[in-house]
């Protein structure tokens, strides 16, 4: 972090695809803000590295104005929770319930779970205001929810 730039030459994978080295060069004088791609990476020394589950969610409602004449339950989002998975270093180990954070290129966070023994830590994104085109991470089905919140 804040070293500048490193300049990927070259990319090894294995059989399946998955990469498993880069081979770069640093550029110390190199300006981090106007680089387009970036990579973020932690070493690998487990079992230091603390698992995290990454949670974001979309509107409950597709519509920004809802007209007397809409048929609301058309407009209930049947999917508004995303999740991530993600490995964060030893100090993420010491978050508390409410702390908030800044993961780099990610966002801001709440911590709704402190990381336990077996258990990640869970992080609620906060929306910062801008308009975007969809959540992150993978969708999250939650029909009974959507269906109790209808009936009432």
């Amino acid at each position: 972090m804040d070293w500048g730039n490193a300049i990927v030459t070259a990319i090894s994978k294995d059989v399946d695809g998955k990469v498993t080295a880069l081979t770069g060069k640093l550029n110390p004088g190199g300006d981090p803000k106007k680089t387009k791609l970036k990579l973020t990476w932690l070493a690998d020394i487990r079992p230091e590295l603390t698992p995290l589950q990454l949670l974001d969610f979309d509107y409950l409602i597709s519509k920004k104005k809802v007209e007397e004449d809409d048929d609301f339950e058309a407009l209930v989002n049947q999917i508004t929770k995303y999740e991530t998975g993600a490995i964060g270093d030893l100090n993420m180990r010491a978050l508390k319930k409410g702390d908030v954070l800044q993961l780099e290129r990610r966002g801001y966070y709440i911590v709704d779970r402190p990381w336990a023994e077996g258990a990640p830590a869970v992080l609620l994104l906060i929306p910062d205001g801008r308009a975007r085109t969809k959540p992150v991470g993978r969708p999250v089905a939650q029909g009974a929810v959507t269906e109790a919140v209808l009936r009432r």
